[in-house]
């Protein structure tokens, strides 16, 4: 009977981590996400800013 308990313990064991491994990849997937948006948000910002120093004669067109 032990063997079967400790069968049974291991077997919980591997779900929980698949649990916390299913969450660990979707908090990975989040950041992801995250710094797609902030390299877009960037790209932004660096046109308008050479823009905004071409305007203003700040460097050559």
């Amino acid at each position: 009977m032990h063997i079967f308990g400790t069968s049974d313990q291991m077997a919980e064991d591997v779900e929980q981590l698949k649990h916390r491994v299913g969450g660990l990849e979707q908090s990975v997937a989040q950041v992801h996400v995250a710094i797609a948006e902030h390299s877009v948000r960037m790209d932004r910002m660096e046109t308008r800013l050479t823009r905004i120093e071409i305007r203003l004669d700040l460097v050559e067109a």
